[in-house]
């Protein structure tokens, strides 16, 4: 089945409702098994298991329970969605970011999302974790360059 632009626009809109509704499940459905992650940096593509993603976002999620996306603008072109987004979250759990600040934080991001028949296979993120960070209290020191 070849879906349509408009039905790849709806499989965006639904992957970040279900997310922002914690069925994680629903949310990782989106995706194919493994999807292609690409860093949006380097272009280094790797392979990442629906299982993989999944306990990754809930790890993610015990850092930020409350952790909600809100779409602010969707765009789409042949086999491609872009998705320009908020987080909006409250740290209050243990994880990768350390022990709980109770800081709420906001920061955007940018997605691009390639489909083949319906379902996500690749996946490049941006992310503004630079001002998640500051937002949480920590000092960041940008790197030296000897250009």
């Amino acid at each position: 089945m070849v879906a349509t632009v408009r039905q790849n626009l709806e499989s965006i809109e639904h992957a970040f409702e279900a997310y922002n509704s914690g069925d994680i499940d629903r949310y990782a459905q989106t995706y194919a098994d493994p999807v292609v992650v690409v860093d949006a940096a380097t272009g280094e593509r790797r392979e990442e298991k629906r299982a993989d993603g999944i306990a990754g976002t809930r790890g993610f999620l015990d850092s930020f329970p409350d952790h909600q996306c809100t779409i602010l603008r969707l765009t789409a072109e042949d086999d491609r969605v872009v998705a320009r987004y908020v987080n909006e979250a409250t740290h209050t759990g243990p994880g990768a970011f350390g022990e709980p600040t109770g800081v709420r934080a906001i920061w955007g991001a940018f997605s691009e999302y390639r489909f083949s028949d319906g379902i996500v296979v690749e996946v490049s993120t941006v992310s503004d974790v630079y001002s998640l960070v500051k937002q949480l209290g920590f000092s960041v020191t940008p790197p030296t360059s000897d250009i």
